[in-house]
């Protein structure tokens, strides 16, 4: 884990490249940079959520668990987000993202 250097940024979303030089700098004090192994878990459904995570390279998978399996709601390629609708909403990640 290190901390993000959001202001050299090759992979900077839209939304990023809104942002001024102080507000770039306060993003990547406040944020973090996680390598995943392939299957290994990002979040879990059913877990409380607190943080957006950006994607900047790589595949995510998104799945739900139900009654008697697991199902793939979608597969995500970098650069995107993941988890923003959870932290805004509810709180609780109502699926999974899986590298």
């Amino acid at each position: 884990m290190s901390q993000c250097l959001c202001l050299n940024c090759k992979v900077r979303s839209a939304a990023a490249n809104h942002l001024s030089i102080d507000e770039l700098d306060l993003l990547g004090k406040r944020s973090v940079e996680v390598e995943f192994d392939k299957d290994e878990v990002i979040f879990k459904q059913d877990a409380f959520s607190s943080n957006i995570v950006y994607l900047r390279e790589g595949i995510v998978k998104l799945t739900m668990r139900g009654h008697n399996r697991e199902q793939i709601l979608k597969v995500l390629k970098a650069p995107t987000y993941l988890g923003i609708p959870t932290t805004i909403g509810d709180k609780i990640n109502n699926y999974s993202a899986v590298a």
